[in-house]
């Protein structure tokens, strides 16, 4: 696939820094600190997530009164819970 001048390759800078981290010696592994999906989460990848279903905002087709009131309410610190094995291994 062609790019035009000046486009990034994706994901050039992850690699970038994956590289560094390499060379280094350095152990590492991706994961995510705060995870949100209206399913709910399930998987061990999260430090904090949401465990009920959560109706998230839809930037496409959500007005903006609409996305604040879900961001408010919704995606609320209320809705999340930290899960205990990733903290604890992260300590």
């Amino acid at each position: 696939m062609e790019r035009g001048p000046g486009e990034r390759r994706r994901g050039a800078d992850d690699e970038k820094h994956v590289d560094a981290i390499g060379k280094a010696g350095w152990s590492w592994s991706m994961w995510i600190y705060k995870q949100a999906n209206p399913a709910g989460v399930h998987g061990l990848w999260s430090v904090v997530r949401n465990t009920k279903k959560l109706e998230l905002p839809n930037f496409d087709s959500d007005d903006a009164d609409t996305i604040l009131t879900k961001i408010r309410t919704a995606i609320s610190p209320e809705h999340f819970e930290v899960y205990e094995p990733v903290a604890k291994a992260l300590q």
